[in-house]
This record gives structure tokens, sequence and C-alpha cells, in this order.
């Protein structure tokens, strides 16, 4: 019994850092640490990018639309070959009844 309930809170721990969907944006490449975290630094000069999604609007029903909102930094590191960047993410589908709120350091 204690090994099924020790299975279970282990299992109930890890369950919320596991996300079904990540929002996608139609033009990846103007995304790169939502792409994937590896990006940060890749290109030598730092690089802010700001990304707006809309997805489904509609004139007579706006709450049907998902809206993400993305903001990200990264700054190569010369030194250290290697780069580090904060991408900040904002979620909404409906109402906003579904909301999702990211802060992500690579």
């Amino acid at each position: 019994m204690s090994r099924l309930l020790l299975l279970f809170l282990a299992l109930w721990c890890v369950a919320p850092a596991g996300f079904g969907q990540d929002p996608m944006f139609s033009q990846f490449y103007s995304a790169p640490l939502q792409l994937n975290a590896a990006f940060a630094g890749t290109s030598f000069a730092p690089r802010i990018a700001l990304n707006y999604r809309n997805q489904w609007p509609s004139h007579n029903a706006p709450a049907n639309a998902y809206v993400t909102y993305a903001a990200s930094y990264e700054q190569s590191v010369e030194r250290l070959n290697s780069g580090f960047g904060l991408m900040l993410l904002s979620d909404a589908a409906g109402d906003g009844i579904l909301k999702t709120n990211q802060a992500v350091l690579a």
C-alpha cells in the first residue's frame, strides 16, 4: 500500500510539469526561444522578439479566439561560447477561462 501511495505522490508532483500542447506561432523563425531553448545566443548580437497570435478571430465572437503574446530576449556570451535568454509567454483561450503564463530562462 505504501508503494502505491508513494507512486501516486510522485506522479502527482510531476504532472504539472507536463504540458499537452505548446502554443505555436505560424512564423516560428521569429520566435526562436519558443521553438528550442538551445537557440539562445546563436546570433552574436542581442536579440529581442515580440510575438502576437490571434487564432480564429471573429468580429462578432471574440471569445472564441486563442490569443498568445510572447516576449523574449537573448544575448550571446562569447567568453563562454554560449548564450542565455529569457522568454515570457501568455496564452488565453475563450473568455480567459483557460489561461497559461510562462517564464522561461534558457
